[in-house]
């Protein structure tokens, strides 16, 4: 994949805990553009001073070619697919 097929693909990545702040920092430093969502507000920020745009709901991710959610379980993946903040 070319740099600019990269920067044009729009990821969104839901839960910035230890594995998703990973995963997208990781494709940061492939040349992704990459929105994290996390419902904490440090995690948000952290991911912003990595480089990353950041947004606080699920929702706000609608724009994303690909989204990864990367949460700890079944009950996280319902409220971020389902919840009230969700899709």
């Amino acid at each position: 994949m070319s740099q600019h097929d990269k920067q044009s693909l729009q990821v969104g990545l839901i839960g910035l805990g230890a594995m998703g702040m990973g995963t997208a920092t990781a494709l940061l430093k492939q040349g992704f553009n990459v929105t994290g969502c996390d419902i904490s507000a440090g995690a948000r920020d952290a991911f912003a001073a990595a480089g990353g745009q950041s947004v606080a709901t699920p929702a706000e991710l609608a724009h994303c070619h690909i989204v990864l959610v990367v949460v700890v379980n079944g009950v996280q993946v319902e409220q971020v697919l389902f919840g009230e903040q969700g899709w």
